[in-house]
């Protein structure tokens, strides 16, 4: 137990949590403890998927600014079923 409440001493004051430590607060300190770096964890996470997402729709938006390109010769025919002379659009 004694070893515990060293270990936790040492994790706060790295936080610069310098207020006393009693030992019947050390658990309740602990898992309040573990409960900021699992948040912690959890929102860096996320912060770097937010990133990733932002990329991912900046390159969308880049892609969909883009002028397209000349179509094909054989997507300039007319769309007509019965144009069976297969006439193309005026270059």
């Amino acid at each position: 137990m004694a070893e515990r409440t060293a270990a936790l001493r040492r994790k706060l004051d790295a936080l610069a949590y310098r207020e006393p430590l009693e030992p019947g607060s050390a658990a309740l300190a602990g898992r309040l403890l573990a409960d900021l770096v699992a948040t912690t964890e959890s929102w860096r996470a996320l912060k770097l998927r937010d990133a990733a997402r932002a990329q991912q729709l900046a390159a969308f938006q880049a892609q969909a600014r883009r002028p397209l390109g000349r179509p094909s010769s054989a997507s300039r025919r007319w769309p007509s079923a019965d144009n069976a002379s297969g006439a193309s659009w005026p270059s």
